[in-house]
């Protein structure tokens, strides 16, 4: 009996997981064939289109990511941001937070410590810097 309920304990959150992710939904970017990042603070102003180790490496590193709604204060905008295929939108928060809004999703995800490095040094490379409050 008691291991009968373990296992309808087991199979219940398994369920309700897979129905909060679904519902949730994760990141998908198989869609993307290009990407353009747009930097502006101040005197900078940057807009370009990524090359392909790096649009590779940005991809991976936001693909496949849990999306959840939030309203966190860490500052987002298009001045900081991706574009994938000029209609998706990915900015990123400029106090250094490791949080990425989808803008067209109206969603969040979050970042691993050492996903929000690599994705950093990437940016770094065309011209980003952060925090850009």
């Amino acid at each position: 009996m008691k291991k009968s309920l373990v296992i309808v304990i087991l199979i219940f959150a398994a369920v309700s997981t897979a129905v909060l992710i679904i519902q949730l939904g994760l990141t998908d970017l198989s869609f993307a064939n290009e990407a353009v990042v747009r930097f502006e603070n101040g005197e900078t102003n940057i807009v370009r289109t990524v090359n392909e180790n790096d649009f590779t490496k940005i991809k991976r590193i936001l693909n496949g990511k849990i999306l959840y709604k939030d309203n966190p204060s860490c500052g987002f905008g298009e001045n900081a941001s991706v574009q994938f295929n000029q209609e998706q939108t990915f900015c990123f928060a400029q106090d250094t937070c490791p949080f990425v809004y989808w803008k067209e999703k109206n969603k969040y995800l979050r970042l691993s410590e050492q996903e929000q490095e690599e994705l950093y040094s990437i940016l770094y490379s065309y011209g980003f810097f952060f925090p850009c409050l």
